[in-house]
């Protein structure tokens, strides 16, 4: 009881209120505003707010007993409060000197309440057919005791696929933002996400693929990087991940959370991988476990297969270019310790990672530095290919080229053929 009553106290502070309030109190202020459910989480409704773009992410707190129904421990939302507000500051220049970086969602406050379902939200709840079965909660059976976690999110966008982006530098873009991301907060925060599915990546509704966006400049280390045009890529959805918080671990414990996701993802699944790399021990910082995830969005963003989403305009220049790619970011992702010696790494090896400039963004040009990155790879595997001959063979190689040249050369003379240039 008493660590509870510590976590209220603390939550309590950090939003600015002197004690619970009333939820029906709260919502009192979208009162004129429709609400709507959009998403559902393993243990939370997220409902949008339309004309305020804002997105509400509501927890019912663990306080009473619902049939059949696992709610979320006060611990963890203290957790995941504390991550999004860090999160939140790396958006704001100044709060971490050289480290800047727009693509995780912005916390605008958040209210810790008590009380009854509002209507609104109970309204919306049941209009949401689909998405209410993911996490089952009777809205209707809550008492006035049950506590609340409200987190009141700015719009970001919207959910995706990866067949719904046919363009290859898109896909691109998406994936530089990702690694730029994950490695700031990582450098800042010892930051790992332990949970970056698709689900869990938003992109900009306003984005058009036949237009050109630039999308947020990301500092990391005082270098500024701008990741090739594209739609502006959010990371939502911090309840699995870890920081170091005050000098101290602030995660969730996911023993008991794993058994669920091989129906979903097979055995060797990025939630078991990790599971192996920390040995069931989640208080650790291990950096490794965002490059498990960075290597299951590359295998999705960059198939190995014939990449039929490209368009008819970009399939006759890129396809060759783009399998040598998408092999080179798996290979270096493999030799990567984390997001930020994966981004050190393809400097040297993929040189058409994070090198795009604001001044070169029309489709021609970047079309054209897959052309010089295709040969420079194949130049690179000819040096290779070179530094790994043996010399004695290479020797004879020589020998046998003199040789043949010996023999033209006499033939010519004897018959008195020479090579004629025209002029």
């Amino acid at each position: 009881e008493n660590e509870t009553e510590s976590i209220y106290n603390f939550l309590l502070k950090l939003s600015g209120q002197d004690k619970i309030l009333n939820i029906n109190s709260v919502f009192t202020q979208w009162k004129d505003t429709n609400i709507r459910m959009i998403a559902s989480g393993s243990r939370a409704h997220i409902f949008e707010v339309e004309k305020e773009n804002e997105v509400i992410k509501l927890i019912p707190i663990d306080e009473e007993v619902h049939r059949n129904v696992v709610l979320t421990h006060l611990k963890d939302v203290k957790n995941e409060v504390i991550i999004a507000k860090e999160l939140t500051k790396l958006a704001r220049s100044g709060n971490y000197s050289g480290f800047s970086c727009k693509n995780f969602s912005i916390l605008k406050r958040f209210y810790v309440v008590k009380g009854m379902t509002p209507e609104s939200l109970a309204n919306a709840w049941l209009e949401n057919e689909v998405e209410k079965m993911s996490f089952v909660f009777n809205y209707f059976a809550v008492s006035e005791s049950q506590i609340w976690i409200l987190l009141i999110f700015e719009k970001c966008g919207s959910r995706f696929s990866h067949n719904e982006i046919p363009c290859f530098h898109t896909r691109q873009s998406i994936f530089e933002q990702l690694c730029l991301a994950i490695a700031t907060a990582e450098k800042t925060l010892k930051f790992e996400h332990r949970d970056l599915h698709l689900s869990n990546l938003l992109i900009d509704e306003s984005w058009n693929c036949n237009v050109n966006q630039l999308p947020p400049s990301i500092k990391l280390n005082k270098i500024t990087y701008h990741p090739c045009p594209g739609p502006k890529l959010t990371i939502i959805d911090f309840g699995f991940s870890r920081i170091s918080f005050h000098g101290k671990a602030s995660y969730k414990n996911m023993r008991g959370l794993l058994k669920a996701t091989r129906k979903r993802y097979g055995r060797k699944n990025p939630y078991q991988l990790m599971r192996c790399l920390l040995n069931d021990n989640w208080q650790v910082y291990e950096p490794k476990t965002n490059v498990i995830w960075l290597m299951y969005q590359a295998l999705k963003l960059f198939p190995d297969d014939e990449f039929a989403y490209l368009n008819q305009c970009d399939r006759q220049d890129v396809t060759e270019s783009t399998k040598s790619f998408a092999s080179l970011v798996i290979k270096v992702l493999r030799k990567s310790a984390s997001a930020a010696h994966f981004i050190e790494l393809a400097k040297g090896e993929i040189p058409e990672l994070f090198s795009f400039k604001p001044n070169v963004h029309d489709h021609h040009k970047r079309k054209l530095s897959f052309k010089a990155f295709r040969k420079m790879y194949l130049l690179r595997s000819a040096v290779q290919e070179f530094r790994n001959c043996n010399f004695s063979n290479l020797l004879k190689f020589y020998l046998f080229f003199l040789l043949i040249s010996f023999i033209i050369a006499t033939i010519c003379t004897l018959f008195g053929v020479y090579p004629t240039v025209p002029l």
